[in-house]
């Protein structure tokens, strides 16, 4: 018991570095709610948009099961043949968005592997996708929405 006492009395910063974990958590929580619904939104937005030019049955059967940024490329075409370059800025912070999202919903086993090194690397990748996509939540919206509504 003496020998646990000792121990507590040498280690009087654990409360702030749980408090410091559970900030994290914190974080990480609101970021992947944020994600979520970012893509939540967008699904939202470009079926609105979609449903402006096609009936919404129409839509559902032949566009709806598409992928989120092939429908972000291809409804301005068909709605409007308006051509988005696959680069533009938006796009590639939508690809980021994706696959934040993906990582999220779909995590993968393999991403530990037998490599610990390739392991933490892989993982602090994702970690840095996850927070530049979180960063950057607000103008990625923007710019899809300016990608639909420019003329």
């Amino acid at each position: 018991m003496q020998r646990l006492e000792r121990e507590h009395e040498t280690n009087k910063d654990v409360p702030m570095i749980q408090k410091m974990f559970a900030a994290g958590e914190r974080r990480t929580e609101a970021g992947v709610v944020a994600i979520m619904a970012a893509v939540a939104w967008i699904e939202q937005n470009l079926y609105a948009y979609a449903v402006r030019h096609f009936d919404a049955e129409s839509y559902e059967e032949h566009l709806g099961n598409l992928r989120l940024l092939t429908r972000q490329l291809l409804l301005p075409r068909l709605c409007q043949n308006k051509i988005i370059d696959e680069d533009h800025p938006a796009i590639n912070a939508l690809r980021e968005l994706i696959a934040a999202r993906n990582s999220i919903v779909h995590p993968k086993k393999h991403i530990m592997g037998d490599d610990p090194s390739r392991a933490h690397k892989r993982l602090e990748k994702e970690g840095e996708r996850f927070l530049s996509v979180c960063r950057i939540l607000d103008k990625t919206i923007e710019g899809l929405k300016t990608v639909l509504t420019a003329k």
